[in-house]
């Protein structure tokens, strides 16, 4: 994993017209590996052999390049395992009660992709997690966290960046410099998502 500070501008968190969610946790990030049941369930599923090309209304606004998607929600009894196993570390970490919205991927990344900077959907995607699974070359995700400092994070295999993709905006700003970079992602709704922060 490389943690690094960089220079960009500070964007603001506006939601307007809705109300804004408020922060859980003093960074508004965190790396840690992939709980063991939880990457061995995704390691028995990964195939790269079974991607396929990746398109929805609205993909060339986010990603300019081809992606590619290896869909995981064809096999439920899975999906609700990961969600439910995965509901404990994401609540421990921002300390708030959460319900999990979806897990959407394999979606693998080829090279020259860039991640326009945004923030997550407001009423179900307040709490991420962006899981690696495989790669051929390092790329960041840079995020701002609440100081309005903006970080690259980069992180290995069997690692995931936990992060509040509500309220901290996030992308992926730079062209991939690889082939190929494969990722998995959870998303989970506070139930109050207006708790004030008590750090």
């Amino acid at each position: 994993m490389t943690l690094t500070k960089e220079t960009r501008p500070y964007i603001e968190y506006d939601p307007s017209p809705l109300e804004k969610i408020t922060r859980a946790t003093e960074k508004g990030f965190q790396v840690v590996n992939v709980p063991p049941a939880v990457l061995s369930v995704f390691q028995e599923f990964y195939d790269r052999e079974k991607l396929k090309p990746e398109n929805y209304n609205g993909k060339e606004y986010y990603i300019k390049e081809d992606c590619f998607v290896q869909d995981i929600n064809a096999y439920p009894e899975k999906v609700k395992f990961i969600k439910q196993a995965m509901l404990e570390i994401h609540e421990e970490w921002c300390g708030r009660e959460l319900e999990p919205a979806v897990v959407y991927g394999v979606r693998s990344y080829s090279a020259g992709s860039t991640l326009k900077a945004h923030f997550d959907r407001q009423d179900t995607h307040h709490i991420a997690s962006s899981i690696t699974l495989g790669k051929d070359h390092t790329w960041n995700l840079n995020i701002q966290d609440h100081d309005k400092q903006w970080w690259a994070v980069d992180i290995e295999p069997g690692q995931m960046i936990m992060f509040e993709s509500g309220v901290c905006i996030h992308g992926r700003l730079d062209p991939f410099q690889g082939t190929y970079y494969d990722n998995i992602y959870t998303h989970f709704t506070y139930k109050d998502p207006f708790t004030p922060y008590a750090g």
